[in-house]
């Protein structure tokens, strides 16, 4: 029994606790703080201390992209993007995209290689692509590594060249894309 009404009281005070952190994100947020805002869209946007709201989240990353919190811009194009929250729009989504990939978010310049690389019309851009993925791959980000890879093999947004698609594809397999392997024995990239 007093184990029972420890585990009772211990979940009451946690809940409390986190209740109480809840309220203070969205007081700080209400004050226009931008980290707490852009924590308080995370929040609406997983269900976490408040009840799942899409709208919400896009609510508060607005306020906190606008504020220059560059993991908030790239929600805001994500979700421009997919239409999560607000209408899809991909003009937006871009310029949300681009302003978070210049301040160095490798998920927005890998996304904004993808977006470029097979767009349609106006969004079809092999350079843009390739820039974007590059600036990604440079980060570390082994699917950008891969993709770099496979620009320099075919041509594709800069000129053929093996021996960079042999350093591109390399890298990417050793942190894990495994694509990259089929790619490396496919054109004997050891060879360059």
């Amino acid at each position: 029994m007093k184990r029972f009404v420890f585990v009772l009281l211990f979940s009451f005070i946690f809940f409390n606790i986190l209740v109480a952190q809840d309220a203070t994100v969205k007081e700080r947020a209400i004050q226009g703080i931008p980290d707490a805002q852009y924590d308080l869209g995370l929040m609406y946007m997983k269900g976490n201390g408040f009840v799942k709201d899409d709208k919400k989240a896009f609510y508060w990353f607005d306020k906190a992209a606008n504020q220059g919190i560059a993991v908030a811009q790239n929600r805001l194009g994500y979700m421009y993007l997919n239409g999560i929250g607000v209408l899809k729009d991909d003009i937006k989504a871009i310029y949300w995209y681009e302003i978070a990939a210049n301040q160095g978010i490798a998920e927005a310049q890998t996304v904004l290689g993808f977006i470029y690389l097979y767009g349609e019309g106006d969004l079809k851009d092999d350079k843009k692509a390739f820039y974007w993925y590059e600036k990604a791959a440079n980060q570390g980000i082994s699917e950008a590594q891969y993709n770099v890879g496979i620009m320099y093999i075919w041509g594709v947004g800069i000129t053929k060249n093996m021996n960079k698609a042999n350093y591109w594809i390399e890298k990417a397999f050793h942190r894990g894309n495994y694509k990259a392997k089929g790619i490396w024995e496919k054109y004997e990239l050891w060879k360059y």
